[in-house]
């Protein structure tokens, strides 16, 4: 519903501020078969550190502005992305060694999100598809269910769950948008690493390395009736509850 709201009313405000549809939104949804990331977790505490990895297919939505409609492109700008994980991550972290403590970390299905905060530039499209998009804002936020093993668990206060929230700056390098009739491919890569200090010093780091291929559709702009109806409900969504 939220992602819903944020489209709503994204639409109103480029339909409303422009006179033509240029560039035109494309939506695409993300195609877990195709996209990919490697998730790497380091946990560093009490001068003891060690990191595992696991993999995930990812689904979502994002949302670009490419110009013209029609291929060959000139320009493309990935403006909003919703993605989370579709498979569990389970990390196993060793500190001490053998007489230590084994912490297993376990991130569930859709706990896992990637938000764009903040777009960056507009990318020139050359003529195979690809362009680059740099300083772009990208977000985690993760939940881990946290559990321990060893001589060592006893001595730790351990917490039940980790929480990520962290947003930092990266390039989406290597672009790629195609079209074939009036389906539109969008191939992202990703790489970022995202960290969390809690109180006591503690740091995870997570490190993601994938790839997001959605395919979609342009939106159509819509009729001045429909243009209201969406400014209703976004103003309906947004304005401060009077309870």
């Amino acid at each position: 519903m939220q992602k819903n709201i944020w489209l709503a009313t994204f639409l109103v405000a480029f339909y409303a501020c422009t006179a033509t549809a240029t560039p035109t939104p494309f939506l695409f949804t993300v195609d877990p078969a195709q996209s990919l990331a490697d998730v790497d977790v380091d946990a560093a505490s009490a001068g003891f550190s060690d990191s595992d990895s696991d993999s995930t297919r990812l689904a979502g939505t994002f949302l670009a502005l490419i110009d013209p409609e029609v291929a060959p492109f000139s320009t493309a700008r990935i403006v909003a992305m919703d993605v989370t994980n579709v498979d569990g991550l389970d990390m196993s972290l060793s500190f001490g060694g053998i007489f230590g403590a084994i912490l297993n970390l376990a991130v569930e299905s859709s706990d896992l999100e990637i938000h764009l905060t903040e777009p960056g530039g507009v990318g020139a499209v050359d003529g195979n598809g690809r362009f680059t998009q740099a300083d772009n804002g990208l977000q985690l936020i993760a939940h881990a269910t946290a559990s321990c093993t060893g001589l060592l668990c006893g001595t730790v206060d351990l917490p039940p769950t980790f929480d990520v929230d962290d947003t930092t700056t990266v390039d989406f390098d290597n672009c790629r948008v195609t079209q074939t009739g009036q389906l539109t491919t969008l191939f992202i890569p990703v790489a970022a690493t995202f960290e969390q200090v809690d109180n006591d010093g503690n740091t995870l780091t997570f490190v993601l390395d994938g790839q997001l291929v959605g395919t979609g559709v342009a939106i159509p702009e819509p009729s001045g009736g429909l243009l209201l109806l969406m400014a209703a409900v976004a103003y309906l969504a947004i304005r401060p509850s009077r309870l």
